[in-house]
């Protein structure tokens, strides 16, 4: 009947809007056969782990075998959850520094050793790696004292244009590979991701990758709980298909956010049993972050303090000790409701995505882009208005002109009663 036939056109209408089924607008080939052979890329890179740790020198060693022309700028030491921000802007120190003979000063030195031990501390600040180091280094390696995104604009603003010179601009600021999953809430605080939108913020294109891990404290260094060859090898896998010829595919400002699921076990012989999902960054992270008055009370603290071999019994005597502290579903709290973080619903969330992989063989890519723009506008309205109104026509717009046809073809089977 035509009752069922308006239903029909209705419900089609909203599958087309929605991208279809999960599995068909998730599935992602990644190759560009049409752009013939992939050229050499400017690249920078950096991470919010440190210069010297196993997963990004992996990547700088594979990116360079690729044949790219790669510039790497990254932290002296851990700085995650660092987000976007930026330390002494402007300040140069100029107070520390006053009335006192430069000569008669450690500018800046390190008190600590870099992350993995290459650099020792009384170290400056802001160096070129010596090509005598572990790490290979040379004039296409800077550590710098400070969080991801000052790396970045150092090496945009000084190091890229030494480095790159003839070789025209960056094509591509690729940012980690990280030593723990970046899904849904904690992208605003990942300094992994962080470092990809400034770099974003500036007009380039960006690549956050993030690699899950087995359980336990990571050892950045030395890692038995992941395998850093075979990051690397998903995330050129990545690299490749947004890029065509000489070009990269990402608009301007741009980027995506990669999570490749824990490599425990796995060798580089399992790269092509590898997925690749279309995702949207969503709500859930796998964990919650709240405050304690005092982290005795969480099992992840004690967790930690037992694997880093603290004496917990000493530590009570200084409770309560107050901080923020994860919660997973592992934890005696289920998940990231607890911490106050809505439940994750959406079905192609990279959260749900990847962890619905029992195989953990799924790496999801969602889009990201600069500043916090978000897809639809805001449109202040009447009470009874969808917050998601605005959203539903901006997918709906690609879908009008098939709908539409479906429209029409239905009137002119309507019978005539004139």
């Amino acid at each position: 009947s035509m009752k069922f036939a308006w239903l029909f056109i209705v419900l089609s209408c909203e599958l087309l809007a929605s991208g279809g089924s999960a599995a068909s607008r998730n599935s992602r080939v990644l190759n560009n056969n049409s752009c013939g052979e992939n050229q050499p890329l400017n690249i920078l890179l950096t991470n919010d782990d440190g210069f010297d740790v196993a997963n990004i020198q992996a990547l700088f060693t594979a990116l360079k075998g690729a044949g790219h022309n790669v510039l790497l700028v990254a932290p002296y030491g851990a700085q995650s959850g660092k987000s976007a921000s930026v330390e002494n802007v402007g300040v140069a120190h100029t107070s520390k520094f006053a009335g006192t003979p430069l000569a008669a000063l450690e500018v800046g030195a390190t008190t600590d050793d870099s992350e993995c031990g290459t650099v020792k501390a009384g170290a400056p600040p802001l160096a070129m790696v010596s090509k005598s180091t572990t790490t290979g280094g040379g004039d296409d390696e800077y550590y710098i004292v400070g969080p991801p995104a000052v790396s970045v604009f150092y090496g945009l603003d000084i190091a890229g244009p030494a480095f790159f010179k003839d070789r025209k601009e960056i094509d591509l600021v690729i940012s980690g590979p990280n030593t723990a999953p970046n899904f849904g809430f904690l992208t605003s605080h990942s300094g992994t991701v962080g470092a990809a939108v400034t770099a974003m913020n500036r007009g380039h294109r960006g690549i956050a990758f993030s690699a899950g891990r087995a359980a336990g404290v990571v050892d950045h260094c030395n890692p038995t709980q992941y395998n850093p060859d075979l990051i690397a090898a998903l995330a050129l896998k990545v690299i490749d298909s947004v890029t065509c010829g000489d070009k990269v595919t990402l608009e301007p400002s741009t980027g995506l956010n990669v999570n490749i699921p824990s490599t425990n076990g796995k060798t580089l012989e399992d790269l092509e049993n590898y997925k690749f999902e279309d995702t949207e960054i969503s709500v859930s992270g796998g964990l919650g972050v709240q405050y304690f008055s005092n982290l005795l009370d969480c099992r992840y603290a004690r967790a930690v303090y037992d694997a880093r071999g603290v004496n917990q019994t000493l530590l009570e005597k200084f409770a309560p000790l107050p901080g923020l502290c994860f919660l997973s579903s592992s934890s005696e709290m289920a998940g990231s409701e607890v911490a106050g973080y809505p439940a994750d619903t959406n079905a192609i969330g990279e959260f749900n995505t990847v962890s619905g992989d029992p195989e953990m063989l799924t790496v999801s890519i969602s889009k990201i882009q600069s500043t916090y723009q978000a897809v639809a506008r805001y449109s202040p309205s009447s009470c009874t208005s969808s917050s998601s109104g605005s959203i539903v026509v901006a997918r709906l717009g690609a879908a009008v002109p098939t709908c539409l046809m479906m429209v029409l073809l239905l009137l002119k089977m309507q019978p005539s009663y004139s």
